[in-house]
Formats: structure tokens, sequence, C-alpha cells
């Protein structure tokens, strides 16, 4: 009998994928957060990890009810997640060309991204930064969390921006506004459950005697390691700077 499988190559299965979730419901809910997840755990994000590890430390303010603390850092790191992701994914979906501008200036970010990120990751390990002080720690005031992080979308983190980008052009393309919101809100909630994980890991490690020092030693590395990777996408030629629909369109790096 003749065999009638189709080759499972990553385009199908995006072709798939997209197939889902331009019928909304649980398949866009679904993508939406998966596309989060695995955003805020790609090397392009290291940059954010830092921002959040630091802000349940209890070496940086007053002890209070763990249970109201973790509501008030949950709507900090839910809003700095907002205002880094949201507007470029709607500029993505609403403004082409924002859209084409910024994908196609995705070399220069990337690259500004890698000095920026290398400058402040040897200040940390040569003992000259410390990751702790306020400056470095996204605000606990939702709305100033929210500027915050808009800021950071295009200066640290400058590598999300094509992917982000990506996700609002690509979603437009297979789905309504009602499907492209979906996907959104729960993209925002799988990366925000990533970083909340690390603000929590943090308060763990800077509680510890000893526990200031280790953690600028591994955010100076996690920042010098992000910033090489971006170096190594755009010595490839591994940054994208084509948009989805044009021949070698990628979403994610």
């Amino acid at each position: 009998m003749r065999d009638l499988a189709l080759p499972l190559t990553p385009g199908a299965v995006l072709d798939a994928a997209f197939g889902q979730v331009a019928g909304g419901g649980l398949a866009a809910v679904a993508f939406g957060l998966a596309a989060g997840v695995v955003l805020a755990l790609s090397p392009v994000a290291l940059p954010a990890l830092p921002a959040v590890a630091t802000v349940l430390s209890p070496t940086l303010r007053p002890p209070a009810a763990s249970g109201r603390q973790l509501l008030r850092t949950a709507a900090s790191v839910t809003a700095f997640v907002v205002g880094m992701d949201a507007p470029l994914a709607v500029l993505g979906y609403f403004v082409s060309a924002v859209s084409i501008a910024l994908t196609r200036a995705s070399v220069v970010l990337s690259l500004f991204s890698a000095a920026l990120l290398t400058l402040v990751g040897l200040r940390m390990l040569l003992r000259r930064h410390d990751a702790c002080v306020a400056p470095q720690r996204i605000p606990t005031h939702p709305m100033d969390a929210l500027a915050y992080g808009v800021a950071f979308s295009v200066t640290a983190c400058a590598g999300c921006a094509p992917v982000l980008i990506g996700l609002g052009s690509a979603v437009a393309l297979v789905g309504g506004p009602g499907t492209a919101l979906t996907v959104l809100v729960f993209f925002l909630a799988g990366r925000t459950a990533v970083l909340l994980a690390a603000a929590a890991f943090g308060a763990r490690l800077l509680a510890r005697p000893g526990g200031v020092r280790v953690f600028d030693v591994l955010v100076g590395v996690s920042l010098l390691a992000a910033a090489a990777y971006y170096v190594y996408l755009v010595a490839t030629g591994r940054v994208s700077s084509v948009l989805p629909g044009e021949p070698g369109a990628t979403l994610l790096p």
C-alpha cells in the first residue's frame, strides 16, 4: 500500500499549528502559552532573567506576608512582561511599516545589545557593578514596571524584537483580532511564569551567606553568554531581517 504520510518537518509542523490557531479556541491558548515559555527559555531572552531574579530578595525589601508579597511581585513581573512584549507584538500585528523597520534593523539592534550586555556583564564579574542595585531590577509598581519593560525590549533584549514582530505578524496572517489577542495574552502568561520562577530562585540564592556575590557572577556570566549568542547569530547570518511570508523567514532564532 502506498504510504501517504507527509514528512515531519519544522515547516510542516508550523503550518499545521497555524492551521489550528486560525480556528481560535484552545489551540490559540496553547500556542500563545507555549510560545511565551519557549521565548522566556531562549538564549535571546537571558537579559530579562536578572531583571526579575532579585525582585523577591529578602535583602532588598522589608519582610512582608509571603502571600501578599507574591501577589505584589506577580503584578510587577506581569506588568514588566506586558511592557516588554506587548507593544512590539501589537505593532507587529497592526503597524507593518514599524515592523518592517525594526526587523530590517535587527542586525544593528543585536550588535548594540551585545555591546551593552558585555559591558554590564564584565562590570559585575570585576566587582564594579552589583546586580542587586535599584537600577538593575524591575520597579515594584506595575505602571513603572510597564514603562521599564518597554525600554528594556529595545535595549537589553533587542533579540526579542524580531521574535515578537514575527509572532504578531504570523498570527495576523492566520486569524482575526480575537485569535491574535488570545495568543498574545497566553504568550505573556507563559513568559511571566518563567520569569516568576527566576525571581523565586533569586530570592532563595540571595538569602544565603555570600549569595549576593554568587548571584552577581551568575548574572555576569549569563549576560556575557547572551552577548556572545547575539554576536554568533550575526556572524553566522542567522539574525533574521526578513518578514513572515518572505523566503527564509523564521519565527524563533
